[in-house]
């Protein structure tokens, strides 16, 4: 697709747009480069001066714009019906021949060029709604518009007699309200007096005389009647038979043309339906002389028609996406969306739904992707109800089974028999087109690995071959589970939005989401404010209403979200650099009380990477104890450790552990630990606050978690006699009997077993805790 026109650039017009019939008026514009055939139709009605009517189709698929073209003869036979010298130039081959014709079966007396002003009449045979009333409700319209010419005798008489003639042909009864189109009439009976009230005489009366008298009246009328038929590929196969068979019942009538627009494929299936026809075309061509189908649109007029009501509609602000997104889009438009738009039709249908849902997932799937979709919607509905079925069988992810097994690629192979017979139903070239687009977008249905890449990749480019992108465009708007990608966006790199981010974010929990997405589709070296960003992410750490949404700190973080939060913290930190020091990144960072928790994370890492011969993870004992005072960023951390330990904010602080067990592997620590710990122990709130800190080993197994706290380790942190009598204290407590954490916890270093969190009660014998 081309960049935005000009003349487009800021128009914002409403839509839905609607694909009515074009009028051919006012500032009208032609779009299809079909006014020249329209006009060659009208010269063509315009020049027929025969008494003998002649019959024209207009044929196309559904949405092809027939109606349009009715609307533009009509509208230049109203233009130019006064100067039938008007001829149009270049005429189409078919038409020139059909004229020649016509000039050879003249009668002897043409009409006069002062009475050959055509009468133009329209019926629409969907309003009729009763196909056994059809034929009546078509001369019923006729003789309508003959009603209400102006000041013409004949006029008048001819709407009598075919009213009269139309009745003759089934049995009516003209009350108003009786049948949907007697208020057609009613106009009819008004116009035309008295005549009309004997028509209940007329059924003595033999049809062919009445036909007979019909002919002449329309004969001495002097005018050619102009009808014009539109909707008939609308109608059930008996309506459409019922209005072929009016149409015949006419044709033959001195001075009535008609123009058609049908669907040929459609009406000649619902004329063998109908009527058991076999050669249901032969019995068109019987009935309409001269047949032509609609110009072929071209492809650059299509696409031109396409690009210009989009920017009709679309903002200011999706005209910057627009352009930020225009390759992707250029290439899903051009390989897989134009050779399957086919009609007018197809374009307003499909930019309709395009712009309904673009507000609502626009900025979370790509244009190309989005657009693509909803092509595949309007165009291939069985593809489209495929892929809502069973996403898994494009993605590669069974939306329905967290536990799925096998690659992605197998998976979507396993559904290539299933995708094939859902394919099987389409013509040959639709079938390649249609492969070609879903390819495109999935690009784990080729059977190459180009373009094949993770999901992380797709998610992070807003492509629907991510599991998550699809979800988001299948529902039109956003998951329940899901984080925006603005929302994302504003979180890494924009500090004024950030607080009101995590705020909506941990409201609706899904904090671990939006890291998931930080790290996958942000690049953090473009976060504006590093330092800022880790201390941010370090107070979401602390932060006590977070904590409080679960029993404590580690159930909510532990091996999950904290981690999460490390590896961001890592990834935003390490674009500063290190001076050739790993820990001067965290100078600053450690001297704040309010982050310590992230900042001994932080920490841990480092020391742990230094550490030779560590194979576990951040927290296994060591026996090699490092001085604080060997680097000013350990001794920075350690000072401020030491200040909060010292005060009840030690009680507050969300991953005590975790700076109990650095202050451990510090030689200075180990020997303060004992006195820093003690006030906290003697008292009630505080010991509850800590208790974590006395779990040596936490497990996780089928019967659930178990808690042990061993001797060894509880004499690093002061006396085990102190910390046991504490523990059996607080056990009768009616606070720590409400939590089960804390029971597991007390039970374990009073009883030196390992205790089931669960049901605390239940004790297993582990010889090493006495040792």
């Amino acid at each position: 697709m081309t960049g935005i026109p000009d003349d487009h650039a800021t128009t914002n017009k409403a839509f839905p747009f609607t694909d009515k019939a074009s009028g051919g008026f006012g500032d009208w514009r032609d779009e299809f480069n079909r006014q020249e055939f329209c006009n060659q139709v009208g010269s063509l009605l315009l020049e027929h001066r025969s008494p003998e009517g002649i019959a024209i189709s207009i044929e196309g698929e559904w949405g092809s714009g027939k109606s349009s073209a009715l609307a533009m003869i009509k509208a230049f036979l109203t233009i130019h019906k006064q100067d039938l010298s008007s001829k149009s130039s270049g005429s189409l081959t078919r038409i020139a021949k059909f004229k020649r014709w016509l000039r050879r079966h003249r009668r002897k007396s043409p009409l006069a060029h002062e009475d050959c002003t055509p009468i133009l009449a329209e019926f629409n045979p969907w309003l009729v709604g009763a196909a056994d009333h059809m034929i009546q409700a078509f001369m019923a319209q006729i003789a309508s518009e003959l009603g209400q010419v102006n000041q013409n005798a004949k006029a008048t008489e001819a709407a009598q007699r075919l009213i009269a003639y139309a009745q003759l042909l089934e049995p009516l009864k003209w009350i108003p309200g009786a049948e949907p189109w007697t208020s057609i009439v009613r106009g009819v009976v008004d116009k035309t007096g008295q005549g009309v009230k004997k028509v209940s005489e007329l059924h003595k009366l033999n049809i062919g005389k009445q036909r007979d008298a019909l002919k002449k009246t329309l004969l001495e009328l002097g005018r050619n009647i102009i009808i014009f038929i539109d909707d008939i590929d609308r109608l059930p196969p008996a309506e459409v038979f019922q209005i072929v068979r009016a149409i015949q019942a006419v044709s033959d009538l001195p001075r009535c043309s008609f123009v058609i627009a049908l669907d040929p494929f459609y009406t000649e299936k619902a004329l063998q339906t109908a009527a058991s026809f076999e050669s249901p075309g032969q019995y068109l061509d019987k009935i309409i002389q001269l047949r032509l189908f609609l110009p072929q649109v071209n492809k650059a007029d299509l696409e031109l028609y396409f690009e210009k009501r989009l920017w009709q509609a679309i903002t200011p602000l999706q005209q910057d996406r627009f352009r930020d997104e225009q390759k992707r889009l250029s290439q899903i438009w051009q390989l897989g969306v134009k050779p399957l738009i086919q009609t007018p039709r197809d374009v307003i249908r499909i930019i309709n739904r395009f712009l309904y849902i673009e507000p609502k997932c626009g900025t979370e799937v790509c244009w190309g992707d989005l657009l693509g979709l909803q092509t595949i919607a309007i165009v291939l509905p069985n593809v489209f109800r495929h892929i809502m079925q069973n996403p898994g069988a494009y993605t590669g992810i069974d939306m329905a089974d967290s536990y799925q097994r096998g690659s992605h690629q197998e998976h979507v192979d396993q559904f290539a028999d299933e995708r094939a017979t859902v394919l099987k139903s389409l013509p040959d070239k639709t079938r390649i087109q249609t492969q070609r687009l879903l390819e495109d977008l999935f690009p784990l249905l080729r059977k190459y690995s180009y373009d094949k890449l993770g999901q992380q990749e797709f998610s992070k480019n807003r492509r629907i071959a991510a599991n998550d992108r699809l979800r988001i465009a299948l529902t039109y708007d956003l998951p329940s589970d899901e984080v925006s990608q603005a929302d994302v966006q504003s979180f890494c790199c924009d500090p004024a939005s950030r607080d009101n981010v995590i705020r909506r974010v941990i409201a609706k929990d899904l904090l671990d989401r939006i890291l998931d997405l930080a790290l996958q589709k942000i690049d953090l070296s473009t976060v504006p404010d590093k330092r800022e960003f880790v201390v941010f992410l370090g107070t979401i750490v602390e932060d006590q209403q977070i904590n409080g949404r679960s029993q404590g700190f580690r159930s909510l973080f532990y091996m999950s979200t904290i981690d999460k939060i490390i590896r961001l913290s890592e990834v935003v930190l390490a674009s500063l650099g290190d001076d050739g020091d790993e820990l001067s990144v965290l100078s600053d960072l450690v001297s704040n009380p309010a982050i310590l928790s992230l900042a001994t994370h932080l920490l841990a890492r480092i020391l742990a990477k230094r550490e030779e011969g560590l194979q576990q993870s951040e927290i296994a004992s060591t026996k090699t104890f490092i001085p604080a005072s060997e680097n000013p960023v350990l001794k920075e951390w350690f000072d401020t450790a030491v200040n909060v330990l010292r005060s009840e904010a030690f009680a507050e602080i969300a991953d005590k552990w975790i700076i109990v067990r650095i202050l451990l592997s510090l030689q200075e620590g180990r020997e303060q630990i004992p006195d820093l710990l003690l006030p906290h122990i003697n008292s009630d709130h505080r010991i509850d606050a800590i208790a974590d800190i006395f779990i040596s080993n936490e497990t996780d197994s089928a019967e659930g978690t178990t808690v042990a706290c061993k001797n060894e380790y509880l004499r690093e942190l002061g006396d085990p006699g102190i910390i046991r009598a504490r523990a059996d204290s607080r056990l009768s407590d009616p606070l720590v009997q409400a939590n089960k954490r804390l029971v597991a916890i007390y039970k374990s270093i009073v009883q030196q077993q390992k205790i089931y969190v669960q049901n605390a009660e239940q004790e297993q014998e582990w010889s090493e805790l006495s040792s």
